[in-house]
């Protein structure tokens, strides 16, 4: 099965239970845009299955094309379809910025206007992601000029409004 043109995928799955049970949902940067598809496995007629692709869309409106990353909530008790957060490094302005989306809708629609400006910093580059619970989506990535690591949860230890540097060791202090 092709779904169209991408590198370095991101790959997730939807939890039990979502209204749409797709196979995955998948973001892969393109140059001119990241595209971003959601996989059905169906069910045939002789009990075997068969997987079938979502047309692509482009959360970042075209504005990534660099690193791209998905990530997906856990299911409210309530809920049909857990969060999907998108991020995309910018395609504009080199490494420095994220175009952020969300869908609420499995896969099938993101927020638009996305947040073209995701971050407060520049020179950013290699973004990760990860979900701590139902709504809260954490931004993770290098920032470039100081090698720092960054965590941009709505709320941190250090401050309920800005992002958090995190050291991993590198680079070392007094090195």
């Amino acid at each position: 099965m092709s779904l169209g043109a991408g590198a370095e995928p991101s790959i997730r799955t939807l939890p039990a239970g979502s209204l749409d049970q797709q196979a995955a949902v998948v973001s892969a940067p393109a140059g001119t845009g990241s595209n971003f598809w959601y996989v059905d496995e169906l069910r045939n007629a002789d009990g075997s299955y068969r997987l079938k692709g979502s047309a692509p869309q482009q959360p970042d409106l075209g504005t990534g094309g660099g690193d791209s990353e998905i990530s997906v909530g856990k299911l409210a008790a309530a809920g049909k379809c857990p969060a999907i957060a998108y991020t995309g490094l910018h395609n504009i302005d080199l490494l420095d910025n994220f175009t952020a989306a969300r869908s609420d809708s499995c896969g099938e629609s993101f927020t638009n206007p996305p947040n073209l400006y995701a971050t407060q910093n520049t020179a950013t580059d290699r973004q990760w992601q990860s979900f701590d619970g139902i709504k809260t989506n954490h931004l993770i990535y290098h920032k470039v000029d100081t090698g720092q690591i960054v965590d941009t949860s709505p709320t941190t230890a250090a401050s309920p409004t800005s992002p958090r540097a995190l050291r991993l060791g590198w680079p070392r202090s007094g090195a």
